[in-house]
Protein backbone atom coordinates (compact mmCIF):
# COMPACT_ATOMS: atom_id res chain seq x y z
CA UNK A 1 0.00 0.00 0.00
CA UNK A 2 2.84 2.42 0.75
CA UNK A 3 4.17 2.35 -2.82
CA UNK A 4 0.66 2.66 -4.29
CA UNK A 5 -0.14 5.63 -2.04
CA UNK A 6 3.23 7.23 -2.81
CA UNK A 7 2.71 6.88 -6.58
CA UNK A 8 -0.82 8.25 -6.33
CA UNK A 9 0.28 11.23 -4.24
CA UNK A 10 3.15 12.03 -6.59
CA UNK A 11 0.85 11.71 -9.60
CA UNK A 12 -1.82 13.81 -7.90
CA UNK A 13 0.73 16.57 -7.15
CA UNK A 14 1.98 16.51 -10.72
CA UNK A 15 -1.60 16.80 -11.91
CA UNK A 16 -2.06 20.00 -9.89
CA UNK A 17 1.08 21.56 -11.35
CA UNK A 18 -0.35 20.94 -14.82
CA UNK A 19 -3.17 23.32 -13.94
CA UNK A 20 -5.89 20.75 -13.31
CA UNK A 21 -6.58 21.80 -9.74
CA UNK A 22 -10.30 22.08 -10.57
CA UNK A 23 -10.45 18.31 -11.03
CA UNK A 24 -11.31 16.23 -8.01
CA UNK A 25 -9.25 13.53 -6.37
CA UNK A 26 -11.65 10.88 -7.66
CA UNK A 27 -11.51 12.11 -11.25
CA UNK A 28 -8.00 11.05 -12.24
CA UNK A 29 -8.17 7.72 -14.12
CA UNK A 30 -4.72 6.51 -13.05
CA UNK A 31 -5.45 7.24 -9.39
CA UNK A 32 -8.87 5.60 -9.84
CA UNK A 33 -7.23 2.36 -10.93
CA UNK A 34 -4.93 2.26 -7.92
CA UNK A 35 -7.69 3.11 -5.43
CA UNK A 36 -10.01 0.50 -6.89
CA UNK A 37 -7.26 -2.10 -6.75
CA UNK A 38 -6.71 -1.39 -3.03
CA UNK A 39 -10.44 -1.09 -2.34
CA UNK A 40 -11.11 -4.48 -3.94
CA UNK A 41 -8.44 -6.05 -1.72
CA UNK A 42 -9.68 -4.15 1.35
CA UNK A 43 -13.32 -5.14 0.69
CA UNK A 44 -12.37 -8.80 0.46
CA UNK A 45 -11.08 -8.53 4.04
CA UNK A 46 -13.62 -6.02 5.45
CA UNK A 47 -16.76 -6.08 3.26
CA UNK A 48 -18.52 -2.83 4.29
CA UNK A 49 -16.62 0.23 5.48
CA UNK A 50 -19.60 2.34 6.55
CA UNK A 51 -23.19 1.78 7.61
CA UNK A 52 -25.97 3.81 9.15
CA UNK A 53 -29.31 3.11 10.75
CA UNK A 54 -32.64 4.96 10.71
CA UNK A 55 -35.85 3.75 12.37
CA UNK A 56 -34.60 0.18 12.59
CA UNK A 57 -33.51 -0.03 8.93
CA UNK A 58 -29.81 -0.54 8.20
CA UNK A 59 -28.36 1.12 5.09
CA UNK A 60 -25.11 0.07 3.40
CA UNK A 61 -23.28 1.02 0.19
CA UNK A 62 -24.92 -0.45 -2.90
CA UNK A 63 -28.44 -0.17 -1.45
CA UNK A 64 -31.16 2.45 -1.87
CA UNK A 65 -31.23 5.14 0.80
CA UNK A 66 -33.95 7.56 1.92
CA UNK A 67 -32.85 11.18 1.54
CA UNK A 68 -34.42 14.61 1.21
CA UNK A 69 -33.59 17.15 -1.47
CA UNK A 70 -35.15 20.48 -2.47
CA UNK A 71 -37.70 18.49 -4.48
CA UNK A 72 -38.68 16.20 -1.59
CA UNK A 73 -37.87 12.59 -0.73
CA UNK A 74 -35.57 10.68 -3.08
CA UNK A 75 -34.25 7.11 -2.96
CA UNK A 76 -30.88 6.99 -4.74
CA UNK A 77 -28.47 4.07 -4.55
CA UNK A 78 -25.54 4.69 -2.19
CA UNK A 79 -22.57 4.47 -4.57
CA UNK A 80 -19.69 5.89 -2.58
CA UNK A 81 -18.22 8.88 -0.82
CA UNK A 82 -17.27 12.48 -1.58
CA UNK A 83 -14.59 14.35 0.34
CA UNK A 84 -15.74 17.60 1.92
CA UNK A 85 -12.44 19.17 0.92
CA UNK A 86 -13.57 19.10 -2.73
CA UNK A 87 -17.29 19.67 -2.19
CA UNK A 88 -17.23 22.80 -4.37
CA UNK A 89 -16.01 20.67 -7.27
CA UNK A 90 -18.94 18.24 -6.84
CA UNK A 91 -21.41 21.14 -6.70
CA UNK A 92 -19.79 22.69 -9.80
CA UNK A 93 -20.41 19.37 -11.60
CA UNK A 94 -24.13 19.77 -10.84
CA UNK A 95 -24.47 17.52 -7.78
CA UNK A 96 -27.19 18.39 -5.26
CA UNK A 97 -26.91 18.41 -1.46
CA UNK A 98 -29.08 15.92 0.43
CA UNK A 99 -30.25 15.40 4.02
CA UNK A 100 -29.92 11.75 5.04
CA UNK A 101 -31.76 10.93 8.26
CA UNK A 102 -29.90 8.65 10.63
CA UNK A 103 -29.98 7.75 14.31
CA UNK A 104 -26.53 6.18 14.34
CA UNK A 105 -23.67 5.34 12.00
CA UNK A 106 -20.74 2.95 11.97
CA UNK A 107 -17.24 3.05 10.53
CA UNK A 108 -15.10 -0.02 10.05
CA UNK A 109 -11.96 0.05 12.18
CA UNK A 110 -8.78 -0.08 10.12
CA UNK A 111 -7.10 -1.91 13.03
CA UNK A 112 -9.60 -4.60 14.00
CA UNK A 113 -12.01 -4.74 11.06
CA UNK A 114 -15.01 -4.33 13.41
CA UNK A 115 -17.83 -1.86 12.83
CA UNK A 116 -17.70 0.82 15.53
CA UNK A 117 -21.03 2.60 16.07
CA UNK A 118 -21.63 6.24 17.00
CA UNK A 119 -24.83 8.22 17.56
CA UNK A 120 -26.10 11.02 15.33
CA UNK A 121 -27.43 13.99 17.37
CA UNK A 122 -31.22 14.40 17.19
CA UNK A 123 -30.95 17.74 15.40
CA UNK A 124 -28.48 16.49 12.75
CA UNK A 125 -28.49 14.50 9.53
CA UNK A 126 -25.74 12.87 7.53
CA UNK A 127 -24.87 15.17 4.64
CA UNK A 128 -24.88 13.58 1.22
CA UNK A 129 -24.99 14.60 -2.37
CA UNK A 130 -26.86 13.38 -5.40
CA UNK A 131 -24.26 12.86 -8.12
CA UNK A 132 -25.97 13.58 -11.43
CA UNK A 133 -22.78 13.06 -13.45
CA UNK A 134 -23.11 9.30 -13.84
CA UNK A 135 -25.51 7.34 -16.08
CA UNK A 136 -28.12 7.43 -13.30
CA UNK A 137 -28.18 9.63 -10.17
CA UNK A 138 -26.35 8.08 -7.23
CA UNK A 139 -25.81 9.03 -3.60
CA UNK A 140 -22.40 9.90 -2.22
CA UNK A 141 -21.95 10.40 1.52
CA UNK A 142 -19.84 13.48 2.27
CA UNK A 143 -16.89 12.70 4.55
CA UNK A 144 -14.28 14.77 6.34
CA UNK A 145 -11.00 14.02 8.09
CA UNK A 146 -11.33 12.52 11.55
CA UNK A 147 -10.20 14.59 14.52
CA UNK A 148 -7.92 13.02 17.16
CA UNK A 149 -10.77 11.74 19.34
CA UNK A 150 -12.60 10.17 16.37
CA UNK A 151 -9.41 8.62 15.06
CA UNK A 152 -8.82 7.02 18.46
CA UNK A 153 -12.45 5.93 18.92
CA UNK A 154 -13.42 4.80 15.41
CA UNK A 155 -9.90 3.94 14.19
CA UNK A 156 -10.81 5.32 10.75
CA UNK A 157 -9.35 8.39 8.98
CA UNK A 158 -12.68 9.65 7.53
CA UNK A 159 -16.01 10.45 9.19
CA UNK A 160 -19.44 11.33 7.74
CA UNK A 161 -20.36 15.00 7.86
CA UNK A 162 -23.14 15.55 10.43
CA UNK A 163 -24.99 18.86 10.05
CA UNK A 164 -28.40 20.42 10.75
CA UNK A 165 -30.94 19.55 8.04
CA UNK A 166 -31.24 21.90 5.05
CA UNK A 167 -34.73 20.81 3.98
CA UNK A 168 -36.82 20.59 7.15
CA UNK A 169 -36.66 18.68 10.43
CA UNK A 170 -35.90 14.98 10.53
CA UNK A 171 -39.24 14.31 12.25
CA UNK A 172 -41.01 15.26 9.00
CA UNK A 173 -39.08 12.69 6.99
CA UNK A 174 -41.72 10.01 6.88
CA UNK A 175 -40.39 6.77 5.42
CA UNK A 176 -43.19 4.36 6.34
CA UNK A 177 -45.24 5.36 3.29
CA UNK A 178 -42.36 4.42 1.00
CA UNK A 179 -41.96 0.84 2.16
CA UNK A 180 -38.79 -1.17 1.86
CA UNK A 181 -35.79 0.94 0.72
CA UNK A 182 -34.84 -1.78 -1.78
CA UNK A 183 -37.87 -0.94 -3.98
CA UNK A 184 -38.08 1.50 -6.88
CA UNK A 185 -35.52 4.26 -7.48
CA UNK A 186 -37.65 7.36 -6.77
Amino acid sequence: LGRVAELGLRHSTRNRTWGNSHRGFESHPFRHFQVRKWTTFHQSIFPVCATFEFRGMVFRPGKEVFARSKAGLVRPVWAGFARKEILDWWLFKGSLLLDIPAQRFAERSDMTGRLIWGNVPDSSVIRGLLDLGSSHPVLRIITRSSNDWELTTFQHPRMPVLEPPLYGPVSEMETSAYGDPQGSFF
